[in-house]
């Protein structure tokens, strides 16, 4: 039976690398997938991690009909799971036509992405996930704070290093983010803020 599996984590813990992990231990025993993502770093159509892995992956966007995408594909050969990358930039409605797809077409789907953005709110999809996902895994890489306890919070940062709280949800680019702990996040305390009151 296919399932909806959502893994999450803040940023640079190896989301995408996972992603890609899985995508070939899948294809070495020769199932067929297809990979989807959105937003990528480099601008490409590609799931790519920090460690210089990719693949090419179909970029999608707010309005991509990812339900009416998969059912054209499965009339051209058939498909055994599907990889969402990036899922954050996902909305609500299109999770739930993933899910969809797991139902109606047992394809097993792995979506990966954020919890929460710069603020500390959860994206919409991430929501959607949490309430619909047949398994919600943490992805066990730990990203950590300045302070060496684990990063739970992705902190916006401006160019001299200090905590962002307000503008567009979504903007990419990793020098544009630092991963706090709850402690840090709260006080925000970034590792420039901390070296000004001399912490580090």
């Amino acid at each position: 039976m296919a399932k909806l599996k959502f893994y999450y984590s803040t940023m640079r813990a190896g989301k995408s690398t996972l992603a890609l992990q899985i995508n070939d231990n899948y294809q070495k025993v020769g199932r067929i997938g297809v990979l989807f993502t959105s937003n990528s770093r480099s601008g490409r159509s590609c799931i790519e991690s920090r460690i210089g892995l990719s693949k090419e992956a179909t970029n999608i966007n707010k309005t991509f009909d990812i339900y009416g995408h998969v059912k054209e594909l499965s009339k051209l050969f058939h498909i055994d799971y599907m990889i969402f990358d990036d899922v954050q930039f996902y909305t609500a409605k299109q999770i739930n036509q993933i899910a969809d797809l797991v139902d109606e077409f047992d394809i097993d789907c792995f979506c990966f992405g954020l919890k929460t953005d710069f603020r500390g709110v959860m994206f919409e999809s991430a929501v959607r996930l949490m309430e619909i996902a047949d398994e919600i895994k943490e992805i066990e890489v730990k990203a950590l704070c300045w302070c060496g306890k684990k990063g739970v919070f992705n902190a916006r940062i401006d160019d001299l290093g200090y905590m962002v709280y307000v503008g567009e949800v979504e903007v990419i680019g990793d020098s544009q983010y630092e991963v706090l702990c709850r402690e840090h996040f709260n006080k925000g305390m970034t590792l420039r803020a901390a070296k000004d009151d001399g912490l580090v």
